[in-house]
């Protein structure tokens, strides 16, 4: 779903609809739609306030052509992490907390997952001392601390 239309489907109503309708509807006999993300890496950007109401008004349309399994998501950049390693203390930044509350309570209800455009190679490249080349090309083992 393109910015133009998230940002729309704020304002209109009928937008999600007609985007669903449009896009999705004709394919649906013919593909298993899983997940649709709303937005790539508009979190923190000045389209971030518009991500949880279009997240719903697309689950909603989804769910008026049938689609109601069809999972909604978004996709954040890796710079929405204050703090991305070692993983396992990963955390938001301060900024973005509340807007990245809203979008975690919709996709709770959905069982939904957060979708992250990671670059662990620049977490290497920026400490290669402290962080491993494994780590930055997915080969690790063993947990990263």
């Amino acid at each position: 779903i393109s910015s133009e239309e998230y940002k729309a489907s704020q304002k209109i109503k009928v937008q999600p609809m007609h985007g669903v309708n449009t896009n999705i509807v004709p394919y649906k006999d013919d593909v298993q739609f899983k997940l649709i993300t709303i937005g790539n890496e508009a979190i923190s950007g000045q389209s971030s306030s518009y991500i949880p109401d279009a997240m719903n008004n697309i689950m909603n349309s989804l769910a008026l052509f049938g689609l109601g399994t069809t999972k909604v998501t978004t996709v954040v950049p890796m710079n929405a992490l204050s703090t991305s390693y070692p993983p396992s203390d990963g955390a938001f930044g301060s900024d973005i907390t509340s807007i990245m509350t809203s979008i975690m309570a919709i996709l709770a209800v959905q069982d939904s997952p957060l979708l992250i455009n990671v670059y662990p190679y620049f977490a290497y490249a920026s400490d290669p001392t402290h962080i491993s080349l494994d780590y930055a090309l997915f080969t690790s083992t063993a947990p990263q601390s």
